[in-house]
Protein backbone atom coordinates (compact mmCIF):
# COMPACT_ATOMS: atom_id res chain seq x y z
CA UNK A 1 0.00 0.00 0.00
CA UNK A 2 2.72 2.60 0.99
CA UNK A 3 4.75 1.96 -2.42
CA UNK A 4 1.42 2.23 -4.10
CA UNK A 5 1.08 5.30 -2.64
CA UNK A 6 4.52 6.95 -3.14
CA UNK A 7 3.84 6.32 -7.05
CA UNK A 8 0.62 8.16 -6.84
CA UNK A 9 2.59 11.19 -5.36
CA UNK A 10 5.18 10.45 -7.82
CA UNK A 11 2.37 11.04 -10.85
CA UNK A 12 2.36 7.41 -11.45
CA UNK A 13 -0.09 4.60 -10.55
CA UNK A 14 -0.25 0.94 -10.79
CA UNK A 15 -1.86 -0.55 -13.74
CA UNK A 16 -4.81 -2.86 -12.56
CA UNK A 17 -3.95 -5.35 -15.40
CA UNK A 18 -0.40 -5.73 -15.25
CA UNK A 19 2.82 -5.05 -13.41
CA UNK A 20 4.40 -1.92 -15.41
CA UNK A 21 3.58 1.86 -14.39
CA UNK A 22 1.35 3.98 -16.60
CA UNK A 23 1.57 7.49 -16.49
CA UNK A 24 -1.45 9.20 -14.53
CA UNK A 25 -2.71 12.24 -16.40
CA UNK A 26 -3.67 15.35 -14.53
CA UNK A 27 -7.13 15.27 -14.77
CA UNK A 28 -7.41 11.66 -13.35
CA UNK A 29 -9.99 12.32 -10.16
CA UNK A 30 -10.21 11.32 -6.77
CA UNK A 31 -12.95 8.41 -8.37
CA UNK A 32 -10.97 6.81 -11.00
CA UNK A 33 -8.22 6.06 -7.71
CA UNK A 34 -10.90 4.98 -5.53
CA UNK A 35 -12.32 2.89 -8.44
CA UNK A 36 -8.38 1.16 -8.72
CA UNK A 37 -7.84 1.07 -5.08
CA UNK A 38 -10.68 0.99 -2.76
CA UNK A 39 -11.97 3.48 -0.39
CA UNK A 40 -8.63 2.03 2.04
CA UNK A 41 -6.57 4.52 -0.10
CA UNK A 42 -9.31 7.32 -0.05
CA UNK A 43 -9.38 6.64 3.96
CA UNK A 44 -5.80 7.36 3.91
CA UNK A 45 -5.19 10.17 1.54
CA UNK A 46 -8.00 11.81 3.20
CA UNK A 47 -6.47 11.41 7.04
CA UNK A 48 -3.10 13.25 5.34
CA UNK A 49 -5.27 16.18 3.94
CA UNK A 50 -7.17 16.71 7.71
CA UNK A 51 -3.32 16.47 9.49
CA UNK A 52 -2.40 19.08 6.59
CA UNK A 53 -5.02 20.95 6.44
CA UNK A 54 -5.05 21.10 10.85
CA UNK A 55 -1.80 22.15 10.46
CA UNK A 56 -2.08 25.17 8.43
CA UNK A 57 -5.13 26.28 10.49
CA UNK A 58 -3.00 26.13 13.76
CA UNK A 59 -0.49 28.38 11.94
CA UNK A 60 -2.78 30.72 11.05
CA UNK A 61 -1.85 34.44 12.78
CA UNK A 62 -5.19 35.39 14.12
CA UNK A 63 -8.63 34.13 15.08
CA UNK A 64 -10.60 36.33 12.52
CA UNK A 65 -8.61 34.52 9.70
CA UNK A 66 -8.77 31.17 11.54
CA UNK A 67 -12.61 31.88 11.26
CA UNK A 68 -12.36 32.97 7.82
CA UNK A 69 -10.47 29.91 6.79
CA UNK A 70 -12.88 27.27 8.11
CA UNK A 71 -15.82 29.49 6.19
CA UNK A 72 -14.26 28.94 2.71
CA UNK A 73 -15.84 25.41 2.59
CA UNK A 74 -17.88 22.68 4.20
CA UNK A 75 -14.94 20.74 3.81
CA UNK A 76 -12.83 23.00 5.67
CA UNK A 77 -15.14 23.57 8.51
CA UNK A 78 -15.86 19.87 8.71
CA UNK A 79 -12.07 19.35 9.49
CA UNK A 80 -11.32 22.87 11.75
CA UNK A 81 -14.12 23.39 14.06
CA UNK A 82 -14.53 20.01 15.59
CA UNK A 83 -13.25 19.89 19.03
CA UNK A 84 -11.61 17.19 18.31
CA UNK A 85 -9.46 18.38 15.13
CA UNK A 86 -6.10 18.88 17.01
CA UNK A 87 -6.13 23.10 16.37
CA UNK A 88 -7.86 24.56 19.18
CA UNK A 89 -5.81 22.68 21.83
CA UNK A 90 -2.73 23.58 19.64
CA UNK A 91 -4.10 26.76 19.34
CA UNK A 92 -4.51 27.30 23.48
CA UNK A 93 -0.96 25.95 24.17
CA UNK A 94 0.09 28.42 21.98
CA UNK A 95 -1.18 31.40 24.11
CA UNK A 96 -2.09 29.71 27.19
CA UNK A 97 -0.40 27.17 29.94
CA UNK A 98 -1.25 23.78 30.01
CA UNK A 99 -5.10 23.55 31.03
CA UNK A 100 -6.27 20.70 34.06
CA UNK A 101 -5.68 17.39 32.53
CA UNK A 102 -9.74 16.90 33.73
CA UNK A 103 -10.62 19.07 30.43
CA UNK A 104 -12.08 17.59 27.49
CA UNK A 105 -10.69 18.81 24.17
CA UNK A 106 -14.61 20.57 23.90
CA UNK A 107 -14.33 22.26 27.11
CA UNK A 108 -10.56 23.42 25.69
CA UNK A 109 -12.37 25.00 22.46
CA UNK A 110 -14.44 26.70 24.46
CA UNK A 111 -12.59 27.97 26.97
CA UNK A 112 -10.02 29.41 23.61
CA UNK A 113 -13.53 31.00 21.74
CA UNK A 114 -14.43 33.10 25.13
CA UNK A 115 -10.93 33.83 25.95
CA UNK A 116 -10.61 35.29 22.51
CA UNK A 117 -13.50 37.16 22.61
CA UNK A 118 -13.53 38.77 25.91
CA UNK A 119 -9.73 39.66 26.24
CA UNK A 120 -10.06 41.65 23.05
CA UNK A 121 -12.69 43.90 24.63
CA UNK A 122 -10.98 47.17 26.65
CA UNK A 123 -13.11 47.11 29.88
CA UNK A 124 -13.29 50.71 31.77
CA UNK A 125 -13.66 50.87 35.42
CA UNK A 126 -14.03 54.63 35.71
CA UNK A 127 -17.23 54.23 36.98
CA UNK A 128 -18.68 50.94 37.54
CA UNK A 129 -17.69 47.28 37.50
CA UNK A 130 -20.48 46.72 34.75
CA UNK A 131 -20.79 43.17 33.30
CA UNK A 132 -18.43 43.05 29.90
CA UNK A 133 -15.69 44.56 33.33
CA UNK A 134 -16.88 41.54 35.26
CA UNK A 135 -16.49 38.62 32.31
CA UNK A 136 -12.89 40.00 31.90
CA UNK A 137 -12.27 39.97 35.35
CA UNK A 138 -13.53 36.48 35.67
CA UNK A 139 -11.46 35.30 32.89
CA UNK A 140 -8.26 36.71 34.43
CA UNK A 141 -9.01 35.21 37.52
CA UNK A 142 -9.28 32.13 35.81
CA UNK A 143 -5.48 32.45 33.59
CA UNK A 144 -4.54 33.30 37.20
CA UNK A 145 -6.23 30.22 39.06
CA UNK A 146 -4.65 27.98 35.78
CA UNK A 147 -1.13 28.75 36.09
CA UNK A 148 1.36 26.32 36.75
CA UNK A 149 2.41 28.14 40.15
CA UNK A 150 -1.18 27.66 41.46
CA UNK A 151 -2.54 24.23 40.24
CA UNK A 152 0.55 22.29 40.50
CA UNK A 153 2.31 24.25 43.64
CA UNK A 154 3.73 20.87 44.78
CA UNK A 155 5.57 20.19 41.85
CA UNK A 156 8.80 21.80 40.68
CA UNK A 157 8.26 24.25 38.13
CA UNK A 158 11.64 25.32 35.74
CA UNK A 159 13.27 28.45 37.06
CA UNK A 160 13.30 29.88 33.85
CA UNK A 161 10.10 28.61 32.79
CA UNK A 162 7.66 31.69 32.00
CA UNK A 163 4.27 31.28 32.77
CA UNK A 164 2.07 32.24 29.53
CA UNK A 165 -0.88 32.98 31.91
CA UNK A 166 0.77 35.37 33.64
CA UNK A 167 1.98 36.96 30.47
CA UNK A 168 -1.90 37.46 29.14
CA UNK A 169 -3.02 38.89 32.65
CA UNK A 170 -0.05 41.32 32.32
CA UNK A 171 -1.25 42.27 28.64
CA UNK A 172 -4.64 42.54 29.45
CA UNK A 173 -3.79 44.60 32.52
CA UNK A 174 -1.45 47.19 30.66
CA UNK A 175 -4.05 47.66 27.95
CA UNK A 176 -6.67 48.52 30.55
CA UNK A 177 -7.59 51.31 32.88
CA UNK A 178 -7.99 49.38 36.18
CA UNK A 179 -4.62 50.14 38.05
CA UNK A 180 -5.18 53.74 36.78
CA UNK A 181 -8.76 53.27 38.95
CA UNK A 182 -7.91 51.46 41.99
CA UNK A 183 -11.32 52.72 43.74
CA UNK A 184 -14.00 52.62 41.51
CA UNK A 185 -16.51 55.19 41.51
CA UNK A 186 -15.72 59.02 42.56
CA UNK A 187 -13.12 58.20 44.73
CA UNK A 188 -13.80 57.65 48.31
CA UNK A 189 -15.97 60.32 48.81
CA UNK A 190 -18.78 57.61 47.04
CA UNK A 191 -16.97 54.34 46.26
CA UNK A 192 -18.97 51.59 44.58
CA UNK A 193 -18.74 48.02 45.63
CA UNK A 194 -15.60 46.11 44.84
CA UNK A 195 -16.21 42.07 43.52
CA UNK A 196 -13.29 40.01 44.85
CA UNK A 197 -12.35 38.90 41.67
CA UNK A 198 -11.54 43.02 41.47
CA UNK A 199 -9.30 42.73 44.46
CA UNK A 200 -7.92 39.84 43.70
CA UNK A 201 -6.59 41.23 40.73
CA UNK A 202 -5.72 44.34 42.00
CA UNK A 203 -3.89 42.39 44.55
CA UNK A 204 -1.95 40.00 41.50
CA UNK A 205 -0.65 43.31 40.00
CA UNK A 206 0.72 45.28 42.86
CA UNK A 207 3.83 44.09 40.79
CA UNK A 208 2.90 46.35 37.54
CA UNK A 209 1.71 49.11 40.25
CA UNK A 210 4.98 49.42 42.14
CA UNK A 211 7.39 49.40 38.88
CA UNK A 212 8.54 52.97 38.30
CA UNK A 213 9.14 52.33 34.66
CA UNK A 214 5.51 52.16 34.04
CA UNK A 215 2.96 55.51 34.98
CA UNK A 216 -0.03 54.95 36.88
CA UNK A 217 -2.57 57.29 38.27
CA UNK A 218 -1.78 57.74 42.23
CA UNK A 219 -3.65 59.93 44.00
CA UNK A 220 -4.46 60.64 47.82
CA UNK A 221 -8.43 59.85 47.66
CA UNK A 222 -7.50 56.32 46.32
CA UNK A 223 -7.29 55.25 49.99
CA UNK A 224 -8.44 55.80 53.05
CA UNK A 225 -6.15 56.25 56.37
CA UNK A 226 -8.56 55.20 58.86
CA UNK A 227 -9.03 52.12 57.06
CA UNK A 228 -5.13 51.78 56.18
CA UNK A 229 -3.99 52.42 59.67
CA UNK A 230 -7.44 50.84 61.37
CA UNK A 231 -7.48 53.35 64.14
CA UNK A 232 -10.59 54.55 63.65
CA UNK A 233 -13.08 52.13 64.97
CA UNK A 234 -16.33 54.45 64.07
CA UNK A 235 -15.51 53.99 59.91
CA UNK A 236 -17.16 51.58 58.65
CA UNK A 237 -15.92 49.97 55.72
CA UNK A 238 -17.03 46.50 53.74
CA UNK A 239 -14.82 43.57 54.97
CA UNK A 240 -14.26 41.52 51.71
CA UNK A 241 -11.94 38.38 52.28
CA UNK A 242 -10.22 36.14 50.78
CA UNK A 243 -12.81 33.03 50.75
CA UNK A 244 -15.87 32.09 52.19
CA UNK A 245 -13.93 29.80 54.21
CA UNK A 246 -13.48 31.68 57.56
CA UNK A 247 -9.99 33.16 55.86
CA UNK A 248 -9.26 36.56 57.64
CA UNK A 249 -7.29 38.33 55.00
CA UNK A 250 -9.34 41.47 54.34
CA UNK A 251 -8.96 42.01 50.71
CA UNK A 252 -10.21 45.47 51.06
CA UNK A 253 -8.32 46.90 53.62
CA UNK A 254 -5.25 45.09 52.01
CA UNK A 255 -5.97 47.20 48.70
CA UNK A 256 -5.94 50.00 50.71
CA UNK A 257 -2.79 49.08 52.07
CA UNK A 258 -1.69 48.84 48.54
CA UNK A 259 -2.33 51.98 47.41
CA UNK A 260 -1.19 53.96 50.14
CA UNK A 261 2.22 52.38 48.94
CA UNK A 262 1.63 52.76 45.32
CA UNK A 263 0.98 56.77 46.28
CA UNK A 264 3.90 56.89 48.70
CA UNK A 265 6.30 54.71 46.97
CA UNK A 266 6.21 55.58 43.12
CA UNK A 267 4.97 59.32 43.35
CA UNK A 268 7.64 62.07 43.80
CA UNK A 269 5.42 64.55 45.11
CA UNK A 270 5.18 62.38 48.26
CA UNK A 271 8.73 63.46 49.79
CA UNK A 272 8.50 60.08 52.37
CA UNK A 273 9.28 56.57 50.64
CA UNK A 274 10.23 57.55 47.40
CA UNK A 275 13.95 58.46 46.88
CA UNK A 276 14.86 55.26 49.20
CA UNK A 277 12.64 52.82 46.79
CA UNK A 278 14.01 54.71 43.96
CA UNK A 279 17.42 54.09 45.01
CA UNK A 280 16.41 50.74 45.36
CA UNK A 281 18.28 47.76 43.35
CA UNK A 282 15.66 46.95 40.84
CA UNK A 283 16.19 42.90 41.28
CA UNK A 284 14.80 43.47 44.75
CA UNK A 285 12.05 45.30 43.19
CA UNK A 286 8.57 43.81 43.67
CA UNK A 287 8.27 41.43 40.26
CA UNK A 288 5.43 38.73 39.25
CA UNK A 289 5.14 35.51 42.10
CA UNK A 290 6.54 32.65 39.79
CA UNK A 291 6.40 30.15 43.22
CA UNK A 292 3.83 27.29 44.05
CA UNK A 293 0.91 29.22 45.70
CA UNK A 294 -0.08 27.40 48.67
CA UNK A 295 3.55 25.44 49.00
CA UNK A 296 5.00 26.19 52.36
CA UNK A 297 8.49 25.54 50.70
CA UNK A 298 8.00 28.24 48.92
CA UNK A 299 7.47 31.22 51.05
CA UNK A 300 10.57 32.70 52.07
CA UNK A 301 11.55 33.23 55.35
CA UNK A 302 13.45 36.73 54.67
CA UNK A 303 11.20 39.33 52.96
CA UNK A 304 12.40 42.66 52.21
CA UNK A 305 10.27 46.06 52.33
CA UNK A 306 8.74 49.17 54.47
CA UNK A 307 6.92 50.03 57.60
CA UNK A 308 4.93 53.23 58.27
CA UNK A 309 3.79 54.67 61.41
CA UNK A 310 2.11 57.61 61.93
CA UNK A 311 2.91 59.11 65.78
CA UNK A 312 1.62 60.92 67.65
CA UNK A 313 -1.83 60.10 66.22
CA UNK A 314 -3.81 63.36 64.67
CA UNK A 315 -6.90 63.93 66.34
CA UNK A 316 -8.56 64.88 63.07
CA UNK A 317 -9.21 63.25 59.87
CA UNK A 318 -7.83 65.90 58.56
CA UNK A 319 -4.32 66.34 60.36
CA UNK A 320 -4.27 62.48 59.29
CA UNK A 321 -4.50 62.88 55.91
CA UNK A 322 -2.42 65.93 54.87
CA UNK A 323 0.31 63.90 57.39
CA UNK A 324 -0.21 60.74 55.95
CA UNK A 325 3.05 58.62 58.26
CA UNK A 326 5.70 59.90 59.93
CA UNK A 327 8.32 59.03 56.79
CA UNK A 328 7.79 63.08 56.35
CA UNK A 329 10.76 63.12 58.69
CA UNK A 330 8.63 66.10 60.97
CA UNK A 331 9.06 63.77 64.43
CA UNK A 332 10.66 60.57 65.57
CA UNK A 333 12.17 59.42 62.42
CA UNK A 334 15.71 60.08 60.88
CA UNK A 335 15.28 58.56 57.89
CA UNK A 336 13.57 56.00 55.61
CA UNK A 337 15.20 52.92 54.43
CA UNK A 338 14.00 49.19 53.58
CA UNK A 339 14.00 46.99 56.26
CA UNK A 340 14.71 43.10 56.26
CA UNK A 341 11.78 40.69 57.88
CA UNK A 342 12.64 37.53 59.80
CA UNK A 343 9.90 35.33 59.46
CA UNK A 344 10.69 31.51 61.13
CA UNK A 345 10.09 28.59 58.66
CA UNK A 346 6.26 27.27 58.21
CA UNK A 347 6.84 23.53 59.73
Amino acid sequence: MNESLDRVDRGTVMSKTGTGLVDLPREVSIFELIDMYGFRFYDLLTCRDHKLIQMIAVLVPNDSDLCRMARTCRYFAQVIIPPNSGVWRARFLDKYDHPPPDKSSEEVRIEYKVRSIILAQTPSFQTEEGMKEKLWLSVLTMLLVESPYTTWPHQQVHDKCVSRNHARIKGAIMSSDILNHPIIGDRLDCPKPLSRSYLAIQLAATYLALDLRLSFCSLRTDYDLRIVYACDSSTTAPSITASDDGESIDLYQVLHIRNFWKRHLTNPDEDTFYRTYHNLPEILRPKTWEEGLGSRESLCICWLGYYSCIHPLPTTFEDLQERQTCADLASHWDSTCALVLFSPPLN
